[in-house]
């Protein structure tokens, strides 16, 4: 029987344990019950499980007692600031909080796949460390782990992770060689100009209207500054200024997010930007302060292994007729899994799993985001598959 029939053996198992999880999201770094849901299945599995690295996050390793290499699986825990539209059976018990990015369904996955390994020891040689991470969702929770000591657990040759991935259908697989998921920085930039009336705007320095100049001049750093080759994102979504209608404040300020795949391309943003607001704030008699921090960097998947992804995955074909592997896809969207891959050679695979709610696939952190529960599966045997040929 091979692993994807198997998969499909649990798969009640599978959806039982995201919609369990998917009605108690909770948010970075406030994990507890989430953790200790996954805690208690790792232990009827007859896992030992180190608790509370990184904060809330959890630690097992399956041993097969055979010489190989040593595989760590990554599965993301938190939840979103998002409140739930789906009306499910299964719709979050949490007001205000939802799990909007397919974390319940990651964490299936791996609990899946943990079950899979004690239920057939003997398919892969080496060992599996599994790690299940809080907030990834605000970049922290990856670098957290790694600085409480993650690696120090044992000796780790690769790493893996998946993301389910809505906006494409069940059967579709991403897994490029390089850059699959951009870096991400936070972008702040303050105007100060000098504040009046606004029934007398010639006696002020209008802050807003400069910060208004500089957002229309920002959209040129991609278009007249990247090369067609490149991809990076600059956006500006927050402007802040007077409380009051008739006022003009002293100081304005705009924040934003730039995305971007090398260390080139975000020098160049980071060069343009500050040149085009400090100009545009000084030739309107003002200044201009920006800030820039670094959220993540890019995930980049090693070409060794994307080879033997994609390897395994065209071999699921007899099982899975829809199955599209995609080598060249990647996406401005980031992932801390990227401080991991850093660190030791790895890869993410995007798994497809739009649904439908409402008639319509909404993306990710959107109140109706939902996934096809089909795409776990594909993902529990995609990993597994991996796992068996790396180690």
């Amino acid at each position: 029987m091979t692993i994807f029939l198997k998969a499909q053996e649990i798969s009640q198992y599978t959806i039982k344990t995201r919609r369990r999880l998917h009605q108690i999201p909770e948010l970075a770094f406030q994990e507890f019950e989430t953790a200790k849901f996954v805690i208690e299945q790792l232990k009827q599995m007859g896992f030992e499980v180190k608790e509370g690295v990184g904060g809330t996050g959890v630690v097992a390793l399956f041993d097969s007692g055979r010489p190989g290499k040593t595989l760590m699986l990554r599965f993301d825990m938190d939840g979103l600031p998002v409140q739930e539209d789906t009306a499910h059976t299964f719709t979050s018990l949490c007001d205000g909080r939802m799990h909007a990015c397919g974390h319940d369904g990651h964490m299936a996955v791996g609990l899946s796949l943990a079950r899979l390994l004690r239920e057939n020891p003997d398919e892969i040689n080496g060992k599996v460390l599994f790690v299940f991470q809080p907030a990834e969702e605000i970049g922290q929770g990856a670098k957290a782990m790694i600085a409480d000591g993650l690696f120090d657990f044992v000796p780790v040759d690769y790493a893996l992770a998946v993301h389910l991935w809505a906006e494409k259908p069940f059967g579709w697989v991403a897994i490029p060689d390089g850059p699959v998921m951009g870096g991400s920085s936070d972008l702040v930039i303050d105007v100060t100009g000098k504040g009046g009336h606004a029934a007398k705007p010639d006696l002020t320095i209008d802050p807003l209207y400069i910060a208004s100049q500089i957002i229309v001049a920002l959209q040129s750093v991609v278009s007249r500054s990247i090369s067609p080759s490149q991809s990076a994102v600059v956006s500006i979504t927050q402007m802040e200024a007077s409380d009051r209608r008739n006022i003009i404040a002293n100081k304005a300020r705009m924040a934003g997010t730039i995305r971007w795949f090398d260390n080139q391309t975000r020098e160049l943003i980071e060069e343009r930007i500050e040149s085009i607001a400090k100009g545009i704030a000084a030739s309107f008699g003002a200044e201009a302060e920006v800030l820039i921090r670094e959220s993540t960097i890019p995930v980049n998947n090693q070409t060794y292994i994307s080879n033997i992804c994609r390897k395994k995955l065209e071999d699921m074909r007899v099982d899975i007729e829809e199955l599209v592997v995609d080598s060249h896809y990647r996406t401005n969207l980031s992932e801390d899994f990227a401080y991991i891959v850093d660190r030791i050679p790895g890869a993410m695979l995007l798994i497809g799993a739009g649904q439908k709610v409402d008639g319509k696939i909404h993306p990710h952190h959107h109140p109706k985001f939902d996934i096809d529960e089909k795409a776990m599966t594909l993902a529990i045997a995609a990993l597994f598959e991996t796992i068996k040929a790396l180690t």
